[in-house]
């Protein structure tokens, strides 16, 4: 999915080999506005974010969704607020809900975009957060469950279904700062990582963090944008 103007034949080539990759950004020169990848609701959360409202989803990609699903929508962002305090880069409380979200899709179905109906397993889940810390221990606790990773290790990776453990209590908690954590860049690599959910999780403090500069600014714009277009789930609904 590279730049704004397709350069004739050229254009339909690229769609192919760029079809299921990343979304690239336009400093590199050509645009396709198009995904392979992403169910719609997803694709939608992700080009307003980073690709002003450009890129949208091909191929079926409308048939993607989680199968005998409340309390999770059967597709898109979700958001689950998790309350905590002091954690700077790890933690436990956003690990056990990250568990009983694992566990809760391995026992769904799903459907592919050819409109088959399959069983989740735990190579089709894909749970990333910001610090190896935090990676650390979620690949401890859900061992079996899901694969775990930071960020820059799934760069250009995919799963059906994503979650997003934020880690942090607040943006003064933060370890590497709210420019980090908000990036973004990273928060559109870890969002799209997903072809039909994206779960975050998140301390609800932090999604309240006060910015200090006009780029923490810009970036929390976005971070609050994409948890008002999130579908809202209490952890307490996960049996």
């Amino acid at each position: 999915m590279l730049g704004s103007h397709p350069i004739g034949a050229a254009s339909s080539v690229l769609e192919h080999l760029v079809g299921d990759q990343d979304v690239v950004d336009e400093d590199f020169g050509l645009f396709l506005p198009k995904t392979y990848r992403m169910h719609p609701d997803l694709t939608e959360v992700v080009s307003a974010i980073s690709y002003d409202s450009r890129l949208s989803s091909m191929g079926n990609l409308e048939r993607l969704e989680l199968v005998d699903n409340p309390p999770l929508p059967k597709s898109g962002l979700v958001y689950i607020p998790v309350e905590h305090r002091g954690n700077t880069y790890r933690s436990m409380q956003e690990v056990a809900v990250a568990k009983k979200v694992a566990e809760f899709l391995l026992r769904r179905s799903w459907i592919d975009k050819n409109g088959d109906r399959l069983r989740v397993t735990s190579e089709q889940i894909m749970v990333v957060a910001p610090y190896n810390a935090q990676a650390n221990v979620l690949s401890v606790a859900l061992e079996g469950l899901a694969v775990v990773g930071t960020v820059d290790r799934f760069q250009g990776r995919e799963a059906p279904f994503v979650i997003v453990s934020l880690s942090a209590s607040d943006g003064d908690s933060s370890s590497r700062g709210v420019d980090f954590l908000f990036s973004i860049n990273r928060l559109n690599v870890a969002i799209s990582r997903a072809k039909v959910m994206s779960v975050i999780i998140a301390s609800p403090a932090l999604i309240e963090t006060k910015p200090n500069t006009i780029e923490q600014l810009r970036l929390l714009g976005a971070v609050t944008k994409v948890v008002k277009s999130a579908a809202r789930v209490e952890a307490s609904q996960f049996a």
